[in-house]
């Protein structure tokens, strides 16, 4: 399959996938995860064709369309194995592709929703290891948006600087964990960059002004539906990404370290 694979030109690709799925539903019945046999069995071959496939799908002209998204989430979520060294480097894969994606063009915000996603299945809940390589290309998409935030953007705008908020604190807490395949000294500049954006999402929770920032959070029901709905909304989005993660990371000795205490005290006012 990789040979096909690097022989097909990048628009037949999705079709591929559908014909591959289509045979998995004949022979196995389903089409949303693989026999254990495969799995165990065989923990190679496959990543190897999502790695294919996610290649040739970067590459094609489609890319950041809704249909582009599916067949790439359809694709980790096949052939990541939990446990399987081969799959932690799937999960490698899978983190580099869609944050430079997201870094190369922030138009497709659904991108960053996918990386951001990327990051809490692959190596929050999976257990997958960063690299220094995988932090740096995380960071570079949490600093991208952070110096995109403009409160004429309203809704959007604090949402993406929200889940970038996220993507700060869960490489913080990846480092903090010791669960990660860096080097002594590279934890120690990842935590060292992490304590100055520390400072900086302090500065960002001080400054945030909420007149605004309702805009485009429920457009299709009109100004006045967005306005009565946002504190919900926005509530929401401060909790998740930021409130919770805080909390995660204040329950280690060293994330309590890092997290000030003025830091704290932002977040309650906001």
């Amino acid at each position: 399959m990789p040979v096909i694979f690097s022989d097909l030109d990048p628009e037949q690709v999705c079709k591929c996938f559908g014909d591959i799925y289509s045979f998995m539903q004949a022979e196995w019945g389903h089409c949303w995860h693989l026999p254990d046999r495969l799995q165990l069995e065989d923990g190679i071959t496959l990543p190897l064709c999502a790695t294919y496939g996610i290649r040739h799908m970067l590459a094609s002209s489609d890319k950041g369309t809704d249909r582009w998204l599916n067949n790439a989430k359809i694709i980790f979520r096949h052939h990541f194995i939990m446990g399987n060294e081969s799959n932690e480097k799937l999960a490698e894969l899978a983190c580099k592709t869609v944050c430079h994606y997201a870094v190369e063009d922030r138009a497709f915000r659904h991108v960053f929703g996918l990386a951001l996603k990327t990051l809490e299945l692959m190596y929050d809940k999976q257990g997958a290891r960063h690299t220094s390589e995988t932090l740096a290309h995380a960071r570079a998409m949490y600093e991208l948006q952070m110096a995109a935030w403009d409160p004429s953007g309203g809704f959007l705008s604090y949402r993406d600087t929200t889940k970038a908020i996220y993507v700060l604190l869960h490489c913080i807490r990846a480092t903090i964990s010791g669960q990660t395949r860096l080097t002594s000294s590279q934890a120690d500049a990842m935590l060292t960059w992490g304590r100055q954006e520390l400072f900086r999402v302090q500065g960002w929770l001080h400054g945030l002004e909420w007149t605004g920032l309702h805009k485009g959070c429920l457009a299709i029901y009109g100004d006045a539906a967005s306005i009565l709905a946002f504190p919900h909304v926005a509530s929401h989005f401060l909790v998740e990404m930021i409130i919770n993660p805080l909390i995660t990371l204040c329950s280690t000795p060293g994330g309590l370290a890092l997290v000030s205490e003025e830091l704290v005290s932002a977040v309650e006012h906001t």
